[in-house]
């Protein structure tokens, strides 16, 4: 509290103060400020990746993963489910339900971008795991009804789902068009400057990899997921 007996210059100075904190604490506010230092901590874990690391990257990835989440961080959420998926696959055996029950859980805590990629990769990992195991897939015989057990599924199913996350991606082509490729450079691997300037986008980025998507190639100019 300002005391009566405050001289008036100190009595201004209190109340400056005053002023400027609530106008910082505001700022602090309004910019979504974090104490959590994202960008080292991923480079930290990928430093760890690379290392042959994995169990303390993946310890380091679900901190991160946590603080996004509790912080309703839309971008680092979705940067720590699909960095947490590519650290288990370097050690970890049938990850993929696992990636996808971590997808499923933050579907609807992402801003549309976020969403419309989480399809992106989503419908990826789909493509990935029918291409691994085509063989065993074209053996099952079509079902009557559908059935969440995907060791039933036949290849029409796999085709169908990847089908429809592209689908529901591209509905967003609005919001991906005004996003430009930038707003990702920590999740994707950004090519030569030639190539990153074919996708100015993040829109330009997801039709590439659904048009791309049953392509082995390699190339310094792509930019990839």
């Amino acid at each position: 509290a300002i005391s009566p007996r405050q001289h008036p210059i100190d009595i201004t100075y209190t109340i400056m103060k005053r002023l400027l904190f609530t106008a910082i604490l505001l700022l602090t506010t309004m910019m979504g400020h974090s104490a959590t230092n994202y960008t080292k901590g991923w480079a930290d874990v990928r430093s760890d990746i690379e290392k042959g690391n994995y169990r303390t990257a993946k310890e380091k990835g679900e901190a991160l993963f946590a603080a996004a989440q509790k912080e309703k961080n839309s971008f680092r959420t979705l940067q720590g489910a699909i960095m947490l998926t590519q650290t288990e696959e370097g050690f970890e055996e049938d990850t993929f339900l696992k990636a996808l029950d971590r997808y499923h859980t933050i579907e609807g805590t992402l801003d549309d971008v976020d969403a419309a990629m989480l399809c992106i990769y989503e419908a990826a990992m789909y493509q990935s795991y029918l291409d691994n195991n085509r063989w065993n897939i074209r053996r099952n015989p079509t079902l009557a009804e559908p059935s969440d057990d995907m060791a039933q599924w036949s290849e029409q199913m796999f085709t169908d789902t990847i089908r429809a996350l592209q689908d529901k991606a591209l509905a967003a082509a609005d919001v991906l068009q005004k996003t430009p490729l930038n707003a990702y450079e920590e999740l994707i691997q950004k090519g030569n400057d030639k190539g990153q300037a074919l996708y100015p986008t993040l829109y330009d980025l997801a039709v590439n990899s659904i048009l791309n998507r049953d392509s082995s190639d390699e190339d310094d100019e792509e930019v990839q997921l």
